[in-house]
Formats: C-alpha cells, structure tokens, sequence
C-alpha cells in the first residue's frame, strides 16, 4: 500500500470513527492510472453492507457536468448547436419572452429558470413530461441572457428534453450509448439506476438540522 493510499485511508477511517460520514469512497487517477481506491464505512446502515469501491452512491449536481458533456457531444455530432433557438426542437418553450432563448444560455445558467414551477412538487419530479410542460410555460425570473443563477434542479431537464427531441432517446440512453459503453464504465454511472441496480446502491442519510429560535 503506497504513503498517500495509507494517507487517505486513515482519514476516511476516521471520518467515519467519529460519525461525521457513514461511508465514503476516494480515487486517485495520477496520469490515467489508479494510484488510490479507498472506502470505509457502511452503504447501508440497517444491514451493515460495506462501502465497497464499486458501490454507486447517488452524487447530486455532479450529473450536471455529465449532462453537459452529452451537451458538447450533440453539438459536436451536429444534433444541436449553441447558439441555435430552444424553440426549433421545443416550439412551446417560447412563451412568456423565452423565444430567444439558446443552448448557449441554458448551459450557462442563463436561461432565466433557476427553480422549478411551483406546481411541480417531490412527486411529480420523477414525472419526465410534466416537469418538462411546467418549464416551458413558465415564466422565466429574467430575461434569457440578461442574469445568471444557478439551474440546480432544472438544468438536467432543460438539456435532457433538447437531447430528446433531437435525437429521439431519452437521456440515460445516450450517457450508455455515448459515453459509459465507450468508456468501460457500464454500471458505474446512471441517470436513473435500473431496477436490478437498486440493491446494490448506497442508501443517503439526513440528519435533521436543528437552528436555534427556529421550528
């Protein structure tokens, strides 16, 4: 075991010894080559199943970098380009002054919809076609290009439904087709995890935050 394997070792191990992380995984690629794979802890507490290096661990906005990057591909295969109008793929998006709208904004957070609509709860997320009806009738908090705000949780839908109306495939089909499949990394990363995935994923938890003079 190399000096920075022991390193990273001994501080996950104690991350999860004082109960500030439950499991945690690291790797290293120096030069295209692994030179740490490191994990402690447990994916899933009420069974004591280990981390292990090959766990998938639900990993929150870093699917944005990965949206964008098919982003790049569409563009770069000559599906999409980025300065071309949402609305030649997705002509209702144009309502209520989002007609000028281009990739372009929408990959630098500038389209003008940070937030989802208001009607769109937990349940409906999950609903692919209704979140993607609210966001092109809504109105956007700017006008597209005149600000920035982060698109945490609409950014996936706004690329996914341009890469599906271009291409006719859903999202998680072109990350297999395009890039995990090339890659060798077929079962390592999902837009929504298969059924036959699911026992083998890490399970989150939250802890309650609790602010003084607040319920």
């Amino acid at each position: 075991m190399s000096d920075i394997q022991e390193q990273i070792q001994r501080h996950i191990d104690a991350l999860v010894g004082t109960g500030a992380e439950t499991g945690v995984q690291v790797a290293v690629y120096q030069d295209g080559a692994l030179i740490v794979d490191a994990v402690a802890g447990t994916a899933d507490p009420a069974t004591g199943r280990p981390v292990m290096s090959g766990t998938p661990i639900f990993s929150f906005s870093t699917g944005k970098n990965v949206a964008a990057t098919l982003a790049h591909l569409l563009v770069a295969r000559g599906f999409l380009d980025y300065d071309s109008p949402v609305t030649d793929l997705w002509p209702e998006f144009g309502v209520h002054g989002k007609a000028t709208a281009t990739l372009r904004h929408v990959l630098t957070h500038t389209v003008g919809l940070p937030a989802m609509p208001r009607e769109i709860t937990p349940g409906e997320l999950s609903d692919w076609f209704s979140v993607c009806e609210s966001l092109a009738a809504a109105e956007p908090r700017w006008r597209p290009g005149a600000a920035m705000g982060y698109h945490s949780y609409t950014f996936g839908h706004l690329i996914g439904e341009l890469a599906r109306r271009a291409t006719g495939r859903p999202m998680y089909q072109l990350l297999r087709e395009w890039i995990t499949a090339p890659l060798g990394i077929e079962g390592q990363l999902y837009f929504a995890a298969p059924k036959e995935s699911l026992p083998g994923l890490a399970r989150l938890e939250q802890q309650a935050w609790h602010r003084p003079g607040r319920r």
